[in-house]
C-alpha cells in the first residue's frame, strides 16, 4: 500500500503524469522547479525521493529524466499484461 502525500508532492505527482501523456519523454528536475517556483534542485530532488520511498514512481539516478510512474504507460508505449 502506498503512503498518502503531502499537497506539494500530489501536485508534482500529477505534474509528471500530465508532463508524460503530453510529452515522450518526463521533465527535468530544473523543469520540474521552474513549474512549481522551487529555487532549489535538492528540494526537488528530495521531493522525487519521497514519492519513490512512498511507492509512486521510480528513479534511475543515473539519468536526468529517469522517472518511472508506477501504473502508467506513455501515449504510444506499450505496458505489459500478466
Amino acid at each position: 500500500m502506498t503512503e498518502p502525500l503531502t499537497q506539494l508532492e500530489r501536485r508534482v505527482y500529477h505534474y509528471l503524469i500530465d508532463f508524460l501523456a503530453e510529452n515522450t519523454y518526463q521533465p527535468s528536475i530544473r523543469e520540474i522547479a521552474k513549474k512549481f517556483r522551487i529555487k532549489s534542485t535538492k528540494t526537488v530532488s528530495d521531493l522525487l525521493h519521497s514519492l519513490e520511498s512512498k511507492g509512486y514512481i521510480q528513479r534511475d539516478e543515473s539519468r536526468s529524466r529517469g522517472v518511472h510512474i508506477f501504473g502508467f504507460a506513455a501515449a504510444g508505449t506499450t505496458q505489459p499484461v500478466p
